[in-house]
């Protein structure tokens, strides 16, 4: 059964890699985790975000999905869908977190430093602080 089967990725749930790696019985067959929904461009990179760095700012990616990959650090991850419900995860190194196009996330770093990989929309993406004061996410 792959996280897809499961609907973690379309839940905004994280994973571990090395769980769904160890979880490989046949070589030949890798474990699809999920699809991603980049209708247009999308950029990756990684970031070094320090602890408090990103408390209190929210950001939306309203042309696609976007996908974290926690190289190192750990941090609480907040996201909102569109239907009000909200959920809240804990997330560690090699863990990998999903977000559907749309939902508005943020997140508060616990260790002294969060470096992460990520794939994200090149445009459609707004960020906000918890006043609603407009912040640039991604340049």
């Amino acid at each position: 059964m792959t996280a897809t089967d499961t609907g973690l990725l379309r839940d905004a749930k994280r994973f571990s890699l090395s769980a769904q790696a160890a979880a490989i019985s046949d070589v030949n067959h890798p474990n699809i985790l999920g699809e991603c929904n980049w209708g247009g461009p999308a950029v990756f990179g990684v970031a070094r975000l320090p602890q408090n760095a990103v408390d209190g700012l929210w950001e939306q990616h309203d042309h696609g999905d976007e996908l974290l990959v926690v190289i190192s650090g750990n941090f609480t991850f907040r996201m909102r869908l569109g239907n009000g419900v909200e959920t809240t995860q804990d997330v560690a190194q090699g863990d990998v977190v999903f977000v559907p196009k749309g939902a508005a996330h943020t997140f508060q770093v616990h260790s002294s430093e969060l470096q992460i990989l990520f794939v994200t929309p090149k445009n459609g993406n707004h960020g906000w602080d918890e006043h609603g004061n407009s912040v640039e996410r991604h340049q």
